[in-house]
């Protein structure tokens, strides 16, 4: 599978909730070598976030930014709420303070 094809899984995950199926995806895909595109990453930190899975969000958002992917202010600000949801405050700062630092401004 390329992709789009993950692409499209992760969509679906995100769409029925199910943050194992997307997470197991989305390591698959590491395994495989396969380079995730922005709007995969998007559908895993969705499903993570709803799911109220914060770590794999954030994980997921540290891997964009590994993979020099800049993720946009929605992102962000999807993970920071996540992480202030769970009182991980630490987080939800370094987050706002990335976002500072990129001159963009936290959805609301």
């Amino acid at each position: 599978p390329n992709a789009l094809c993950y692409a499209a899984a992760l969509d679906a995950y995100q769409q029925g909730g199910q943050w194992q199926q997307a997470l197991a995806a989305s390591q698959d895909m590491q395994r495989r070598g396969v380079a995730p595109t922005p709007l995969g990453h998007a559908a895993s930190i969705n499903v993570f976030v709803a799911s109220g899975q914060w770590r794999h969000a954030l994980r997921q958002l540290r891997e964009m930014k590994r993979q020099r992917m800049q993720p946009n202010a929605d992102a962000y600000s999807l993970v920071m709420n996540a992480c202030m949801q769970h009182e991980q405050w630490p987080e939800a700062l370094g987050l706002l303070w990335e976002l500072r630092e990129r001159e963009l401004a936290p959805a609301v």
